[in-house]
């Protein structure tokens, strides 16, 4: 049991610390422009719980070329068609757009890496406690 949850935990965390270190890459990288709401997806089919709400955002880059991307909001904040949103927009790759909400850039990273640590120090701690023995009674 032990053994498992190191290995769970350290991968988690390495992980968790790959996505750290790809979102403060992309966050050094980005822009933040303003951007408009174009179409905001409607779910169909059966109801599956979901998140995120796929929305497209217009926006035009400092160098002044206009772009059409596609993006998800968090389902608890409402947007409609014609609101402005400021983005993220990735300096390398223009059509990849982030919202810069917490919840959207290091929710995920954020979560692996505890939950990693969690449960390394998990491991630390239940070797001594199922290892523990019990011994019998000493007759007198």
């Amino acid at each position: 049991m032990r053994r498992v949850m190191m290995i769970l935990g350290a991968v988690l965390g390495v992980v968790g610390m790959f996505l750290v270190v790809r979102t403060v890459l992309f966050v050094g990288r980005a822009v933040t422009i303003e951007a408009e709401v174009m179409a905001v997806e409607e779910r169909r089919g059966p109801p599956k719980p979901r998140s995120k709400t796929p929305i497209h955002v217009r926006y035009r880059l400092p160098d002044g070329v206009e772009h059409l991307s596609k993006t998800s909001m968090p389902l608890l904040q409402k947007v409609e068609v014609g609101d402005r949103l400021q983005v993220l927009v990735d300096t390398a790759d223009p059509e990849v757009v982030v919202l810069p909400l917490l919840s959207v850039l290091w929710a995920t990273p954020i979560t692996l890496c505890l939950a990693g640590v969690a449960l390394l120090v998990g491991s630390c701690w239940v070797a001594p406690v199922s290892t523990k023995r019990i011994l019998p009674a000493q007759s007198a």
